[in-house]
C-alpha cells in the first residue's frame, strides 16, 4: 500500500463478558487524515476504500432538525474570474460616475458664487466709472456757478477744455515737440489774460461810447456803444477783408472780402459794445485761452513732413532687407536656363 500508516488501533466492543459479541475493528491513519478499515475485507483479500472523514465529534442529538416546510436555497456557486472581473469594473465604474457627479455638483455651486460675485463686480466697476465721470463734469459745474455765477460757464470752460486736450494729444501722436506745445501753452495763458483785463474792466464798451459821443452825440447813451462798435467792427474788419480778398482772388475776391469781413466785423463790435462784469471777463479770458492754445499748437502742422508717419508707423527696413535677400538668392540661384 502506497500511504504510510500514521497510527494504528484494535478497538473491541460488546455487551458481555469478553469473548461475547467480540468484534474486531482495526483502523489505520494515513498522512493525509483517511481512515483504513482493515477489518472488512472485501473479495480479494483487498481492504476497503478509505474514508475523508477523521475523528469528528459525532452530532448533537438535541440539536434541532431542519424544517422540510421551508425551501432550501442552494448555495450559490463561487464567481468566476471573469465575472469578479466584471463586478470590479462595474464597482469601479459606479465610484469615478459618484466622483464626477460631486465634482459636477459642487463646480455648479462655485460657478453660481462665482455669477453673484460677478454681478457684484461689474456694478462696482461701473459706479467707478460713474464717479470718475462725474467728478470732473460736476467740479466744472460748481466752478462755473461758484466763480461766475452760472453752471453754463462750467459747461462752455469743460467743453473747451475737453477739445483742447484732443488736439494736442493728436499732435503729440504726430511727434510734435512738446516745448512747442508747452510755448503755445504760455502764449494762449497771457492771451487770456489780456482778454480777461480788457473785458473784465469793459475797455472797449467805454471806447466806443466815447467815440460814439464825438461822431454820434444825438444816439441815445445806452445804445450808442453797441451803434459804434457795430459801425466800426464792419468798417475795420470790412476793409482789412477786402485787401485780403483782393489779393488772393482778384475783384471777386476784394467783394466777397468785404461783405464777409462787414459781416463778422459787426458780429465782433457789438460783442465787445457789451459792458461786461469783472467775474465774466474772467471766464472770458479762459475760454480765450482754451481756444487758442490748440489754434496756436496746430501752426506746427504748415511746416510738417507727412512722410514722417510713412517712416515711422512702416516697417521699411524689414522689407528693404527682404529685397535685398531675394535679389541675393536670385543672383545665386539660376531659376532656369539662360539661352
Amino acid at each position: 500500500m502506497a500511504a504510510a500508516y500514521t497510527a494504528a488501533a484494535c478497538r473491541v466492543g460488546g455487551g458481555g463478558p469478553l469473548g461475547r459479541n467480540v468484534r474486531g475493528i482495526i483502523e489505520v491513519h494515513d498522512y493525509r487524515g483517511r481512515r483504513w478499515d482493515l477489518s472488512q475485507n472485501t473479495t480479494g483479500g483487498e481492504s476497503a476504500p478509505p474514508t475523508d472523514t477523521s475523528d469528528q465529534p459525532a452530532p448533537d442529538p438535541s440539536a434541532a432538525a431542519p424544517d422540510p416546510a421551508v425551501p432550501h436555497e442552494p448555495a450559490e456557486p463561487p464567481a468566476g474570474l471573469q465575472a469578479q472581473a466584471r463586478r470590479t469594473v462595474d464597482a469601479a465604474r459606479r465610484l469615478v460616475t459618484t466622483h464626477v457627479d460631486l465634482a459636477k455638483a459642487e463646480l455648479s455651486e462655485i460657478a453660481e458664487r462665482a455669477k453673484a460675485a460677478a454681478l457684484l463686480v461689474a456694478i462696482a466697476i461701473a459706479l467707478l466709472l460713474f464717479v470718475v465721470i462725474l467728478l470732473p463734469v460736476g467740479s466744472a459745474l460748481f466752478l462755473g456757478e461758484w466763480l461766475f455765477g452760472s453752471i453754463g460757464w462750467g459747461v462752455l470752460h469743460g467743453t473747451l477744455f475737453c477739445l483742447a486736450l484732443v488736439v494736442v494729444l493728436l499732435l503729440g501722436a504726430l511727434q510734435i515737440p512738446s516745448r512747442h506745445l508747452a510755448t503755445r501753452l504760455a502764449g494762449a495763458f497771457v492771451l487770456g489774460i489780456v482778454v480777461a483785463i480788457v473785458l473784465g474792466l469793459a475797455w472797449p464798451n467805454q471806447l466806443f461810447a466815447r467815440v460814439g459821443e464825438s461822431l454820434i452825440p444825438g444816439v441815445e447813451a445806452g445804445v450808442r456803444p453797441l451803434v459804434t462798435g457795430l459801425s466800426l467792427g464792419a468798417l475795420v474788419v470790412g476793409v482789412l477783408a477786402l485787401l485780403a480778398g483782393a489779393r488772393l482772388g482778384g475783384a471777386a475776391g476784394a467783394v466777397g472780402g468785404l461783405v464777409g469781413g462787414a459781416v463778422v466785423g459787426a458780429l465782433i463790435g457789438a460783442f465787445l459794445a457789451i459792458s461786461f462784469s469783472l467775474h465774466v471777463g474772467i471766464a472770458l479770458g479762459i475760454c480765450a485761452t482754451l481756444i487758442a492754445w490748440p489754434a496756436l499748437a496746430a501752426t506746427a502742422l504748415r511746416s510738417y513732413d507727412w512722410g514722417v508717419i510713412k517712416a515711422r508707423y512702416w516697417p521699411g527696413t524689414t522689407i528693404a532687407t527682404t529685397k535685398e535677400t531675394i535679389e541675393w538668392v536670385r543672383a545665386r540661384t539660376p531659376l532656369g536656363r539662360k539661352p
